[in-house]
């Protein structure tokens, strides 16, 4: 899956970014958020600068920070592996090349706890309509979906990715995180049970 991700051509990577950027703002958790920012009420959303062919959502980004909504990138915490922080980029000079081919926000940039994100885009390698993914084998979504849940202020998570990633059922152990919903260039998939684990990350 990884390799026919990696594989995709330029071509492809473009319609199928713009296809599922479209999906993305017109979901009524983006419509929440841009209502959040419009009423001058804090709204943030977590994305991922896409590597190794992952579906590329710098034009959610953008149009987010258009609307007003800040934006924190993951990075990933060395300090207390696995874990991810999120710190608000407004800027490309705001990231810098991270582990493991990452680009990532700079440490010095302003950290916004994971309980506050609003919306959180998740790459993976692949998904099933439960929701559960299957990741790189980090933990670090699982862990930061976890945090995210325990806050209880209903904080989304989307899972991102081509429509040749969707799979009839990926692995789930009970430390796992289901993302709510999933969204590819051709659909959206409301995760059929929340409730249920995601696939490791």
């Amino acid at each position: 899956m990884a390799e026919r991700r990696a594989g995709l051509s330029e071509a492809e990577q473009v319609e199928h970014a713009h296809a599922a950027v479209a999906r993305l703002l017109a979901l009524p958790a983006f419509a929440a958020l841009r209502a959040r920012a419009a009423a001058g009420e804090a709204a943030w959303l977590s994305g991922y600068v896409a590597i190794r062919g992952e579906l590329d959502v710098g034009g959610a980004i953008d149009a987010a920070r258009a609307a007003g909504v800040g934006v924190a990138l993951p990075r990933i915490d060395t300090r207390r592996p696995p874990r991810l922080c999120f710190h608000e980029t407004r800027h490309a000079t705001d990231l810098a090349a991270g582990p493991h081919g990452l680009t990532e926000p700079n440490s010095t940039s302003r950290e916004v706890d994971v309980a506050d994100l609003d919306v959180v885009l998740v790459p993976g390698i692949a998904f099933d309509a439960a929701g559960r993914r299957v990741g790189t084998g980090g933990g670090f979504y699982d862990d930061a979906g976890r945090r995210l849940r325990a806050s209880g202020r209903g904080g989304v998570m989307v899972g991102v990715a081509h429509d040749f990633q969707i799979v009839d059922r990926c692995p789930a152990e009970a430390h796992d995180v289901a993302v709510d919903l999933v969204v590819t260039e051709r659909r959206v998939l409301a995760a059929q049970a929340q409730s249920q684990s995601g696939g490791a990350s």
